[in-house]
C-alpha cells in the first residue's frame, strides 16, 4: 500500500504544483486566459485598466511568490 501525500504540511503541496517552475507556469496561464477569453473580460479590464505592461509582469511576479510561500516553497 502506498502513502498518500499529506497536503498542506511542509512543502507537500508546492512539490505536487511542480515546485517554482509549476507555479509560475501555472500564474502565466491564468493572467493569459484571464487577458484572452472573452468570459473574464470584465474582471481583466478592472484588474488591468490602469496597469501598464511592466506592471503586469510585476504582478504576475508577485502572485507566484506569494503561491510559492503559500504552498510551503522556500521564502
Amino acid at each position: 500500500m502506498t502513502t498518500r501525500p499529506r497536503y498542506g504540511f511542509e512543502d507537500t503541496t508546492y512539490r505536487a504544483a511542480g515546485g517554482t517552475a509549476g507555479i509560475v507556469r501555472l500564474v502565466d496561464a491564468f493572467y493569459r486566459i484571464m487577458s484572452t477569453d472573452p468570459a473574464y473580460a470584465p474582471i481583466w479590464h478592472w484588474h488591468s485598466a490602469s496597469a501598464q505592461p511592466d506592471m503586469l509582469a510585476d504582478t504576475a511576479d508577485r502572485l507566484s511568490s506569494f503561491l510559492i510561500g503559500w504552498m510551503g516553497g522556500p521564502r
